[in-house]
């Protein structure tokens, strides 16, 4: 026997969500806001082909992906020395560690 299939019960949640998506306010912020549904790297190549493609200031690219302003020239800044390999996460360890000391005896 086959069994009939269960029915999906929309939450309240799905509800709002699927009037607040049909309607023409939200559709225009999601094409201001490109980040929302993009990982941080997809972010922040979109950012810098805007960066290369327009003639906008800094500031306003930095206010339509809301980031700051420090956070934009971080990135270009490290997108033009080291290329899309900039674009990724820098480890949050020190690049050198110092060598161990020995214990020294007293004298």
């Amino acid at each position: 026997m086959s069994e009939a299939p269960v029915p999906v019960i929309p939450t309240p949640y799905d509800r709002h969500s699927r009037e607040r998506e049909s309607r023409p306010q939200y559709e225009a912020r999601k094409r201001l806001l490109p980040r929302l549904h993009a990982t941080a790297l997809d972010q922040r190549r979109a950012f810098i082909a805007a960066y290369l493609a327009s003639d906008d200031s800094i500031a306003d690219l930095a206010r339509r992906f809301r980031v700051s302003r420090k956070t934009a020239h971080k990135f270009i800044n490290r997108y033009e020395r080291l290329g899309d390999a900039g674009l990724h996460d820098l480890p949050a360890l020190p690049a050198a560690t110092p060598a161990p000391q020995t214990p020294q005896s007293p004298r």
